[in-house]
C-alpha cells in the first residue's frame, strides 16, 4: 500500500501544480493588446490595461503618457503647437566687433517645442542671444544654437523647466556663454560647449539634476563655481579615487570629484587641464597632492578645508586660481605663485593661519577683498600703518591692509597695486 501511495505522489503534484497555473475561470490567460481608456495625450495622463481574451478579466493596468504627435504640416495632433516656430521670437538690434545683426531677446508669441534658432532675421546675422532671454519658458523641449551665435547672456535659458536637449551647430562661432545659462533647468539631459568657449561660467548647469550627456572639447581651461551643482546624473570616468569630466580623447579633462574625501594622497592624471570647483574641498586627511604639469587652473573652492597639506607646488603654466581655492588649508607654510597668475581672487587664502610666505609674479594686477583674510603667520612688509606683500626688487608692491583704522598713512611709493577693500582691512 505505501509503495502504492508514493508512486501516486508525484502525479497529484504535477496535477496540482497544473491546475497553478491556470486560472479560477479553468484555462491560461492570453493577453490582449492595450485598451486605451482614456488615451494619453502631450497634455494629460493616460489610462491602459490589457483583458484576457478567453475570459476578459484585467491582467495589468498602469497611467501612461505620451509625447507630442505632428501631422504634415508639423502641428501637434494633441495640443496643435508646431514642431518649430522660428518666426516669432523677440529680436534687437545690436552691432558685435563691428558687425550689425540680430540677438534673440526673447520667446515673443514662439510657440515652438523644438526650436531651432535661424542663423538670418530680416537678412542680417543672429548674433547673440541675450541675458535672461529664455528664462522659464514653459513649453520649449530642445534648441539650436546656429552657427552665427557668438555669445549666450546670463540666465538665458534659466528654469526652463521641460528643456531636454541644448545643441550647437556645427562650426559654431560662440566664445562665451553668460553664468547660470542653463541653470535650474530640471529636465536637460544633453547638452555641450562649443569649442570656441574656453571657460565654463559660474552656475553655468547648476540645479540640472538630469543632466547626463554632456559634450565637452580639449580647450576648456577653466570652470567656474558650482558649474555643475548638484548634477548628479552625469558620465564621469574614475580612476585612482578620483572622479573626472572628459572627452573621448581625454576622458580626465576636468578632475570633478573625489570617491573618499578621507583620502590622504591625490594623483590626478597627467591629463587633467582643470582642477574642478569643490573636486577636493573637504579632504582635511589629505597630505600629499601632486598637480600635473599642464594643469591650467584651479577652480573655487577646489582645495578648501584641506586642512592638513603642508605644501602645494603649482605647476609653471597655471593661469587661474579660483575663489576661496585654498581657503582653510591650515598647515599650508608657503606657496609660490607662477609667473601667469595675474589675480588673487577673494578669500583664496583666507583661513591659512599657518602660511608665513607667499612669492607673487610680476603679472599680478588685481587682488579680491578678503584674499588674505586669517593669515595670522604672513610676513608683511610695514610702512606706517600700511601692511604690504611684495615682489623680487619691491617689498611694498601690493598693500593689502593697515594695523590700525581708519586708515590714515598715504600708500609707499613704489606700491604698484592696492588689495580690493583694503582701507578697511585690519592687519594686526
Amino acid at each position: 500500500m505505501k509503495a502504492k501511495f508514493a508512486s501516486i505522489l508525484p502525479l497529484t503534484l504535477l496535477l496540482l501544480l497544473t491546475v497553478a497555473a491556470l486560472t479560477s475561470c479553468g484555462h491560461e490567460h492570453v493577453a490582449s493588446g492595450w485598451i486605451m481608456d482614456p488615451a494619453a495625450t502631450c497634455t494629460s495622463t493616460g489610462h491602459r490595461y490589457q483583458r484576457c481574451t478567453g475570459c476578459g478579466e484585467i491582467l495589468r493596468e498602469e497611467d501612461y503618457n505620451t509625447s507630442h504627435s505632428y501631422d504634415e504640416q508639423g502641428f501637434c495632433f494633441y495640443c496643435k503647437r508646431p514642431q518649430r516656430d522660428e518666426h516669432h521670437l523677440k529680436y534687437q538690434l545690436i552691432t558685435v566687433n563691428g558687425r550689425e545683426g540680430y540677438a534673440v531677446a526673447g520667446i515673443g508669441n514662439c510657440n515652438a517645442i523644438d526650436l531651432v534658432i535661424p542663423e538670418k532675421h530680416n537678412s542680417l546675422p543672429v548674433l547673440a542671444i541675450t541675458d535672461s532671454a529664455f528664462v522659464q519658458a514653459t513649453r520649449l523641449e530642445t534648441v539650436t544654437i546656429p552657427k552665427t551665435v557668438q555669445y549666450v547672456g546670463q540666465r538665458a535659458f534659466y528654469m526652463c523647466q521641460v528643456l531636454k536637449t541644448v545643441r550647437f551647430a556645427a562650426n559654431s562661432a560662440c566664445t562665451e556663454i553668460g553664468e547660470f545659462a542653463f541653470a535650474e533647468c530640471e529636465k536637460l539631459r544633453n547638452a555641450q560647449i562649443p569649442s570656441g568657449v574656453t571657460a565654463i561660467p559660474d552656475g553655468a548647469f547648476s540645479g540640472c539634476i538630469k543632466l547626463k550627456n554632456l559634450t565637452l572639447h580639449d580647450g576648456i581651461t577653466k570652470v567656474g563655481a558650482d558649474a555643475f551643482g548638484n548634477c548628479k546624473e552625469l558620465i564621469t570616468t574614475a580612476e585612482q579615487g578620483l572622479v573626472y569630466l572628459g572627452t573621448t580623447t581625454n576622458p580626465y579633462l576636468i578632475l570633478y570629484a573625489v570617491e573618499d574625501r578621507t583620502v590622504t594622497a591625490a594623483l590626478p592624471n597627467e591629463g587633467t587641464r582643470v582642477i574642478g570647483p569643490g573636486a577636493l574641498a573637504g579632504c582635511a586627511s589629505l597630505t600629499t597632492l601632486t598637480l600635473p604639469e599642464e594643469l591650467a587652473s584651479i577652480s573655487a573652492y577646489a582645495l578648501s578645508g584641506c586642512a592638513s597639506l603642508p605644501s602645494l607646488a603649482l605647476p609653471a603654466g597655471l593661469a587661474t586660481i579660483g575663489a576661496y581655492a585654498l581657503q582653510d588649508c591650515r598647515a599650508l607654510v608657503e606657496i609660490t605663485l607662477p609667473a601667469g597668475i595675474t589675480a588673487i581672487e577673494s578669500g583664496t587664502f583666507s583661513g591659512c593661519t599657518a602660511l608665513e610666505r607667499i612669492a607673487l609674479p610680476q603679472a599680478l594686477d588685481s587682488v579680491g577683498s578678503t584674499a588674505f583674510y586669517g593669515c595670522a603667520a604672513l610676513q608683511f612688509n610695514a610702512h606706517g600703518t600700511g601692511r604690504y606683500l611684495g615682489i623680487a626688487g619691491n617689498p611694498y608692491f601690493l598693500l593689502c591692509g593697515y594695523s590700525s583704522l581708519p586708515a590714515t598713512d598715504a600708500p609707499h611709493a613704489d606700491n604698484r597695486l592696492i588689495a580690493e577693500n583694503a582701507d578697511n582691512t585690519l592687519i594686526p
